[in-house]
Order: structure tokens, then sequence, then C-alpha cells
């Protein structure tokens, strides 16, 4: 072969060489395009089944959820509903059993009106002119005593029947005190008068008492009761709550930026959809978490605007109130709070209310808010330690027992 032959086949092989390299790389262009196209179209297909799928997931969760509601609410109001049925009744079997001793109270003073108004004659010397006194027989007074124990003895005195106590103390002051007059045999010109001992009219006096306390510590009971209760649906309700809570991250990240304190991250995360009475495993909500950081009652703001629910107790049964006059000395999340009409009277687990804590605690500017607000002096717990204790009683600086003192 001549030489140029052998140039021309060289140039054509490389000519060739060059065209399908060309080629290969246009056809690896194509190809990378094509696959990028078709990943792009399989992400995007993808992404939207995600989305459809979580949509039909959260769905389908909110109608559990709102079941769950429903059902939760209907066992809670069943339990209420039979709670108060049951002591409507044992109210109502009080009352019958005050009734009835309202009627003996009455029945023994018509006993003394026709044992002793009526008088009794007595024998008298003619040449006596002065009064004999008779004394009430003892089987009368035993009568007063037995009716005054089974009164006080069975706690059934309510205030509704002082009066008729306090109309038969009138009725022997005015009847006998002064001396009503009597027959007189033919022989004597005299009358005798018939008086009340003093020691009878002091046994009257303390009858009256013991069944005006009596009656006073039956109501108290019965509300206390009551208020307990109200408390244990009230505590069972979010214990359930916190039980059937689905978990949510936006929910633990926003009891997380409030433990940091950060309120623009506490923002961030209710923007973002995070539930602001998200319950944790132990029945905490975030507005009582933010209650522990000294000096953020601006977070505590934030979180009552946004709708945090101010009565929800946490397993103990203490309230956002109660959480607020142990930490709070300033008084501003106190006073918040009370804006938010959180209940000043709140009860925990115990019984005891804000107020109690607040004396415990020496915190004057919480007792101050609380008074103001309309908070009680005289509520008393119905368990632990400080059973039956005021907040007085749990006072330990002058300026504080002074504003509580009854």
């Amino acid at each position: 072969m001549s030489r140029p032959e052998n140039e021309a086949e060289s140039r054509l092989q490389q000519a060739m060489q060059q065209q399908i390299q060309e080629t290969e790389r246009k056809l690896q262009e194509a190809m990378q395009q094509q696959i990028q196209v078709i990943t792009r179209g399989l992400q995007e297909a993808m992404w939207r089944h995600l989305q459809e799928g979580e949509r039909r997931l959260q769905e389908a969760m909110q109608l559990l959820m709102q079941e769950g509601d429903r059902r939760l609410q209907e066992i809670l109001l069943s339990q209420e509903q039979r709670l108060t049925s049951a002591l409507t009744e044992a109210l109502g079997q009080m009352e019958i059993k005050l009734r009835e001793n309202a009627a003996a109270i009455h029945t023994l003073d018509q006993r003394m009106r026709e044992k002793h108004l009526a008088g009794t004659p007595h024998a008298t010397t003619p040449t006596s002119n002065t009064f004999t006194s008779q004394r009430i027989p003892s089987s009368f007074l035993a009568q007063i005593a037995t009716a005054r124990q089974q009164m006080t003895g069975a706690g059934q005195g309510t205030v509704a029947e002082a009066p008729a106590i306090h109309t038969l103390d009138q009725r022997m002051r005015e009847k006998h005190l002064a001396g009503t007059p009597h027959t007189t045999t033919p022989t004597s010109n005299t009358f005798t008068s018939q008086r009340i001992p003093s020691s009878f009219v002091a046994q009257i006096a303390t009858a009256r008492q013991q069944m005006t306390r009596a009656g006073q510590g039956t109501v108290a009971e019965g509300r206390d009761e009551f208020q307990k209760v109200q408390h244990r649906i009230k505590e069972a309700k979010y214990k359930m709550m916190a039980a059937h809570t689905t978990p949510s991250r936006l929910g633990e990240d926003l009891h997380k930026a409030i433990d940091k304190g950060s309120l623009k991250d506490v923002r961030r995360h209710l923007d973002a959809g995070a539930d602001v009475n998200y319950l944790t495993s132990e029945g905490i909500t975030p507005l009582q978490r933010a209650l522990t950081i000294p000096q953020r009652e601006d977070m505590v703001a934030l979180l009552w605007k946004r709708g945090a629910d101010l009565d929800a107790v946490n397993d103990n049964g203490n309230s956002a109130m109660h959480v607020a006059v142990w930490y709070d000395f300033s008084g501003r999340c106190v006073s918040l709070l009370i804006s938010g009409r959180g209940d000043v009277n709140a009860r925990c687990a115990r019984g005891m209310t804000p107020l109690h804590w607040a004396a415990h605690k020496s915190n004057e500017a919480a007792v101050e808010a609380l008074l103001a607000a309309g908070a009680k002096k005289d509520l008393k717990p119905w368990d632990g330690p400080w059973t039956n204790k005021i907040p007085f009683d749990l006072a330990k600086t002058p300026q504080i027992r002074n504003l509580l003192r009854l």
C-alpha cells in the first residue's frame, strides 16, 4: 500500500474515532438528561404520594382522637352524673333527717308549753305573801339533753334550725323568766311563780350554739365533699388526656424551648402548629412549665394569649395558679393568670388552695393579688399534714398573718 493510501486510511480512522466519541458523548448527555427527568418525575410523584398519605394519616388520627375524646367525655360525664346523683341523694336523706329533727324540736317546745306555760298550783301558807319557785322536772331536763345529744351527736343540725332554737329560748325567757301567775288555793291571796333555773337556760343556750355549729359544719362538709368529687373528676380527665396524647415532635420541641427559656423558639413552634396545651406523660402543660422559669412572664403571657388552659391540673392535681404562687414572687404571673380568669380558689389533690401555698412560701405579692381577686381565707384542705388548716395557720411572717387574719 502506498504512502498516500496509508495517510488517507489513518485520517479516516481518526475521523471515525472522533465521530464515535462525539456520538457517545451526545448519547451520554441525552441519557443523563433523561435520567434526571425521570428521577425528578419520580421524586415529585413520591412526594405527592407521601403528602397524600400523610394527609390521610392525619385525617385518620384526627378522627380517632375525636372519637376518643368523645368517648372520654361521655365516660367523664357519666361518672360526674353518677357522683352528683349519689351526693344529691345523700344530701336529700340528710335533709329529711334534719326536718325530722326540726319536728322533734317543735314537739319538745309544745310539750314544754303544755307542761309549764299553763302553770302548776302550789300550796302556800295563809300568812305568806311571797312567791314560791317550781323547778323543772328532771325528766323534762333529760328529754332536753337527749334531744340535744341526738342532734349534735348525729351532726344533723343546720343553720336553718337555729331560729327554732332561738324561738324556743325566747319563749322561755318571755314566759318564764319574768314569772307567770298561777292559780292559788282559796285561802291564799298570793300567787306562786314558776321560774326557769339559770342552769337550764344555760343548757338551752349551749344546745342552740351546738346546733348552729353542727349545722355550719354539716354544710361545710357537704361543700368540701362536693368540691373533692369535682376535683377528682377533673384530675381523672387530665390524666386520661395525658395517657391518650398522641406523641408530637412539635409538642416536645415546644417544651424543650420553654426549658431553654427561648421566647423566639416558643413562638416559632407555636406558629408551626404546636399544641399550646400539649401534655407530657406527667400531665404537665407548656404553661405550667413556663411558670417554673424565673422572670419569664413574657413567655407566660404569650402562651396565655395563644389559648393556654388555665384550669388544667398535673399529676399532683396542681393548677397553673398553684405553680405560679410557688415560683413567682413578683406577683406578675399570678396577676396575668387572674386577668385570664384563673381560679384563685382552685384545689389541689389534697384540697389546698393557692392561698395556702402562697402563705406557706411567704409570697406576700401573691397573697395580696389573690385576696384582691376574691380568694377565700377560710377554706381548709381535706387531706394531708395541713388538714383543717386555713391559710392564716401557715403564714410565717407578721405581714402575711395580718393579711390573712379572719
